[in-house]
């Protein structure tokens, strides 16, 4: 089960995004995602996982999809890649690095940045974190 960062690295190496890698598994790309019927990756060993909002392969210029972050989960590793990304954290604590700054994010609040700049993100807190998070172009 490889990281965000080492699916990332995968997708760059193949000159392709993250969701291709997974849109033969994916069925559904309809307007619509129905709670728990979307497609969900899990990204790290502690159980973090991700829904699509917008879903893989469906040809839209920007990516939507729910973090859900485990106690301790997160991106393991650092991330960098062409767009915009901003999100809003609707339970738990977030800790997200832009640039080398840390910034602790709880509920209710919202970020955007540049993908370009060095990021990584997780869930320092002890209850699950869930994140909406928005970026373009797709690339998971």
């Amino acid at each position: 089960r490889p990281s965000i960062s080492m699916l990332h690295r995968i997708a760059a190496s193949l000159d392709t995004t993250v969701p291709a890698l997974f849109a033969a598994r994916e069925a559904g790309e309809g307007m619509i995602g129905r709670a728990g019927d979307r497609p969900s990756t899990r990204i790290d060993a502690k159980g973090s996982r991700l829904e699509r909002l917008v879903p893989a392969g469906s040809g839209h210029q920007l990516e939507g999809n729910l973090h859900i972050l485990a106690p301790g989960g997160g991106s393991a590793g650092t991330l960098a890649h062409p767009g915009e990304e901003v999100g809003f954290v609707i339970s738990g604590e977030l800790e997200l690095v832009v640039d080398g700054e840390k910034h602790r994010l709880h509920a209710g609040d919202s970020f955007v940045f540049r993908s370009e700049l060095k990021h990584s993100y997780r869930n320092p807190g002890r209850t699950e974190t869930r994140v909406v998070w928005i970026s373009t172009p797709p690339t998971f």
